[in-house]
């Protein structure tokens, strides 16, 4: 669509601002990088800063092109939950301890976030990317929560007219819902 054409084009120039402004040399990888204790779990970094040595330093840039209403989302060095998970995720792959993104925020305004990683939470988030994988595997649907996502997923299946499983706790919950 639109958004995911002007992001990839415009990902080289934040990259290149971010290069420019943070005097860093970063490396392009061409591939996924893979966790070394789950084949499953990938990352694809959008760069990765190199030392003088030429051994990675950081995760870094990691390049978002938003629109400006999600300025908020990223004010004070936040980083808004989708993407704080990716940038863990790409720190466990990657086992670097930082990752820098390099935000263009309604087409004017750069941002820098860095987030520093946190083992403990690493392992929470890896853990559970773990047990949701182990129902990936055995085709076993999640169990349905109160989030506002599965709300949205629900009501995009019953708009197809798909038929989704249901044990008397989940009735109890749509019950609450509606």
């Amino acid at each position: 669509n639109e958004k995911t054409f002007w992001g990839t084009a415009l990902e080289p120039i934040i990259r290149a601002h971010y290069v420019e402004t943070a005097k860093a040399t970063v490396y392009v990888p061409p591939t996924s990088l893979f966790h070394r204790d789950h084949a499953w779990l990938r990352a694809t970094p959008d760069g990765i800063v190199l030392n003088p040595d030429k051994s990675w330093a950081h995760v870094g840039p990691q390049v978002k092109n938003v629109g400006y209403r999600q300025a908020p989302a990223w004010a004070d060095d936040q980083v808004p939950n989708d993407y704080f998970i990716q940038g863990l995720v790409e720190m466990a792959v990657t086992e670097l301890p930082r990752i820098d993104f390099a935000v263009l925020i309604g087409g004017q305004e750069y941002r820098k976030v860095t987030i520093w990683r946190d083992a403990e939470l690493e392992a929470d988030v890896v853990d559970s990317l773990v047990e949701f994988w182990k129902l990936v595997e055995s085709d076993t649907q999640p169990a349905i929560d109160d989030s506002r996502k599965f709300k949205s997923y629900l009501l995009s299946q019953i708009k197809r007219k798909a038929q989704i499983e249901a044990a008397s706790e989940d009735i109890t919950k749509l019950e609450r819902w509606r």
